[in-house]
């Protein structure tokens, strides 16, 4: 089946996607000249690519169209804060991966008067925050994640991808604009300076040296914000004001999914670890990604054998037999789980990889290669919620890469390759209405957004699109699945779980993270602080599911 280029169908998969409405898709009511002073609610802002908490916000910078020719065109820049954060929503002017660019996105913060040095033209700098870092001008073609350096007079600090300042950026896919944080506090290793109360900023799209785009350079005051450090206001109709062990709590009659990219030779020698991970959130069906290809299904018996999870129940899985370097499992306690015929080899469609070839570089051929021979990772089996038999599906799709890039068109191939495999297994499902289906993995979403689009839309289910649940991070204001402060990327969201609409309601979803835990939760359910860096650099995502 190929893939539809209905632009009705793209605008319903992103509104799927984003978990908004159109309307929130094109909020944003500037307000020119305002003295940055925010209430409460203007400074609760949500890192997740969505726009709707913006418009009321502080437009900083108006900047004209006036790069025709780059690969970036900044317009507008907006700014809230809290007493913690700095918080800004950055219009690229065209569609891009804001950390996969052929240059950088400087972003020139004069943070305390009287300190800092001279960048690009800019007086006064103390940090620079480089989205797509370019480590050599001369000799990358892309940059990649994010960067912070310190700006002194004598001169700029060394290149730093530090965590300590907490940046996220949304989304992760290719936009126009995009949101970000970035933390006030400061820090010593790096050292980072703090944001003070009164801020100028700058921005410039510089390529092999060359500045390409600059904007003007605004002031802001950042008063004091009655907001408080994590974001919530008090109001406890706010289900963000929940504490964490009321989210971590089951709703009555639901079924709770937890999906988790187990990163291949770290799930084999940690076992234990994971599987205590694992059962603190009190799954029900587990969706596991990137095991390591030759692992056998007595290795996997052994892991739900281990106390944490047999605790919990007798677990029935499937695990599937293609991937290659890596593979998939579906698994549950709540009974049997029924392999998912179809889906159990995934293969490529007859001459698919052969056309990617054709487009992709010289280099790019073995992995191709050993992509056609091992088949996608990916694995499916029916599991009983009530009266209904459901599909639940588990995959990784490829990683890296940029919007256009072979990687990312691969990731598409595979998501149409996925999709494809289960409208066969519905298709084959006996019984009245069509079952309901649930997609969960590490989707790698760092290119182009065809990927999730190819997988919310094109099933057999009455034409519905299937709904990317909004899975928050228990512990801030972002949908975060993945982190590696080794790596140069800030994190992200990168693992979804979609599920059919029409027959599925979440009655709760998060992500779990150990470092985000108080050390009472971590007592009471026998884990450590640290014990989820160690695992993986994705996180658990779980969701409550009831039929409706």
């Amino acid at each position: 089946m190929s893939w539809p280029a209905s632009r009705t169908l793209t605008a319903l998969a992103a509104l799927a996607i984003s978990g908004c409405t159109a309307g929130d898709q094109e909020a944003s009511t500037d307000r020119p000249g305002s003295d940055g002073a925010l209430d409460a609610a203007e400074a609760l802002v949500f890192v997740d690519g969505i726009f709707d908490e913006w418009s009321e916000s502080t437009l900083l910078i108006a900047d004209p169209r006036d790069a025709p020719g780059s690969e970036v065109d900044l317009g507008s820049i907006h700014l809230q804060h809290d007493d913690s954060w700095i918080y800004l929503a950055v219009d690229f002017g065209r569609e891009v991966n804001a950390q996969s660019l052929p240059g950088s996105v400087i972003f020139l913060l004069d943070t305390n008067p009287g300190s800092g040095g001279e960048v690009h033209g800019m007086s006064g700098v103390d940090l620079m925050l480089e989205l797509s870092h370019v480590s050599d001008p001369e000799a990358d073609a892309r940059g990649q994640g994010f960067a912070l350096r310190a700006v002194s007079g004598r001169g700029l600090g060394t290149a730093a991808t530090s965590y300590e300042l907490g940046v996220v950026v949304a989304p992760t896919w290719s936009a126009t604009r995009f949101e970000m944080r970035v933390s006030r506090a400061g820090s010593e290793d790096p050292v980072l300076p703090r944001i003070g109360d009164q801020l100028r900023i700058g921005a410039v799209y510089v390529e092999q040296g060359a500045i390409l785009d600059r904007t003007t350079v605004a002031e802001y005051a950042a008063t004091a914000s009655p907001s408080t450090s994590d974001g919530t206001d008090g109001d406890s109709s706010d289900p963000r004001s929940r504490s964490v062990e009321d989210r971590l709590a089951r709703p009555t009659g639901t079924t709770r999914v937890a999906q988790m990219n187990v990163s291949g030779r770290s799930f084999d020698r940690g076992m234990d670890d994971f599987s205590r991970a694992l059962a603190a959130v009190d799954p029900d069906v587990l969706l596991l990604d990137e095991l390591s290809g030759d692992i056998e299904e007595s290795a996997l018996r052994d892991f739900f054998d281990l106390p944490s999870l047999k605790a919990l129940g007798t677990w029935s899985f499937v695990l599937g037999s293609s991937g290659g370097r890596q593979r998939a499992a579906v698994a549950t306690r709540t009974g049997r789980v029924r392999p998912a015929a179809s889906v159990r080899d995934v293969r490529y469609a007859a001459g698919a990889i052969d056309a990617l070839k054709r487009s992709a570089p010289e280099a790019f051929h073995p992995a191709l290669d050993r992509e056609e021979s091992g088949g996608l990772s990916a694995a499916a089996g029916w599991i009983s919620i009530g009266e209904r038999e459901v599909l639940f599906a588990a995959v990784d799709l490829q990683s890296q890469g940029w919007i256009g890039s072979a990687f990312d068109r691969l990731r598409i191939l595979q998501a149409e390759t996925l999709r494809d495999h289960i409208v066969r297994e519905v298709d084959s499902h006996d019984g009245d209405p069509i079952p309901p289906v649930v997609i969960g993995g590490d989707l790698n979403m760092v290119g182009s957004r065809v990927p999730l689009e190819a997988l919310t839309t094109g099933l057999p289910s009455a034409g519905e699109v299937l709904e990317a649940l909004r899975t928050e991070r228990l512990g801030e204001r972002t949908l975060s699945t993945w982190r590696n402060p080794g790596a140069p990327f800030a994190p992200g969201r990168l693992d979804f779980i979609l599920v059919s609409p029409s027959s599925l309601e979440a009655q709760n979803a998060f992500v779990f993270a150990t470092e985000d835990l108080a050390p009472g939760e971590l007592l009471r359910l026998d884990l450590e602080r640290g014990l989820s860096g160690e695992l993986s650099d994705h996180l658990i995502v779980v969701a409550d599911l009831r039929l409706r």
